[in-house]
């Protein structure tokens, strides 16, 4: 496709602003939202007097030449970012470029537009007439055909290792695409900006597990606690049930007592009657 996903944009423009290029050639232009970008943000966005460059009274700070296969699409791109624009095969025009001219080279979701051994004959080609490089590609082979823009067609799968083997060493964050950078090392404060994250999330991490120790050791000693009192209740318990099985049986004797008291002297009475009715 002519144009690029909105997640790619920051972490490519943050690279090309870093390196600062003061020439850049875009392979596979499209409609020329890189090359849009790059003029604005090298070129007018921290110049107070950018106007004299957009009415013509100053020359760009930045040359920028674009490279574009299909026709159709150059009647969209924006001239005006753009210091040239070659209309044709990349793989037949940029042998013909000179060692070294260009700054930084962009080929943005182009390369699995070639075969394998294509993209591989073209990188070859970039590093030698760019000092730097930033290509992007997709991470999933996704098949594409478009009736009558054959150059729209996917013809190669790359990987991380296709690229490394390439000579590509960096690798911009991205979810679906690999971003991969030749010849721009890594900023330095971003590393140790990194660095700083990871040790302060380290730190946070172990504060957490620290704090969930003492937690764990309070909800231990609170267990403990609650152990030792349902030991005491079982053992309440205990000495209640064997007092209250000790009262039922004291209970049982003297009712029985009372029993045999009642029966001795209901006897005795009926005794007494019998003696009184047969003695003279």
């Amino acid at each position: 496709m002519p144009f690029s996903n909105t997640e790619q944009l920051s972490p490519i423009l943050a690279e090309i602003t870093r390196l600062n290029p003061r020439s850049i050639l875009d392979v596979g232009c499209g409609l020329g939202l890189y090359g849009m970008l790059c003029r604005i943000h090298l070129d007018l966005y921290h110049d107070a007097e950018f106007y004299r460059k957009l009415d013509g009274s100053q020359p760009w700070s930045t040359r920028i030449d674009g490279i574009e296969g299909c026709e159709t699409y150059t009647p969209f791109i924006p001239h005006w970012a753009y210091d040239k624009i070659h209309i044709g095969n990349a793989l037949e025009l940029v042998p013909t470029f000179a060692e070294g001219q260009y700054d930084l080279v962009l080929i943005l979701a182009m390369i699995e537009h070639l075969t394998h051994d294509e993209g591989m004959q073209i990188i070859n080609q970039l590093r030698r007439v760019g000092r730097a490089i930033i290509l992007s590609v997709p991470k999933n082979w996704q098949e594409q055909r478009i009736e009558g823009y054959p150059l729209e067609t996917h013809r190669s799968h790359w990987t991380e290792q296709d690229l490394r083997d390439a000579g590509f060493t960096r690798f911009l964050p991205h979810w679906g695409a690999w971003l991969a950078v030749y010849g721009i090392p890594p900023d330095p404060q971003s590393t140790e900006d990194t660095a700083s994250d990871s040790a302060a999330q380290i730190s946070d991490v172990s504060d957490q597990f620290g704090r969930l120790n003492d937690r764990l050791d309070q909800m231990h000693t609170t267990f403990s606690h609650l152990a030792s009192q349902m030991n005491t209740l079982n053992e309440t318990t205990g000495q209640t049930k064997r007092d209250l099985s000790t009262s039922l049986l004291n209970q049982q004797v003297i009712l029985d007592h009372l029993s045999i008291s009642s029966r001795l002297r209901s006897l005795k009475k009926r005794l007494g009657r019998i003696f009184s009715r047969h003695l003279p």
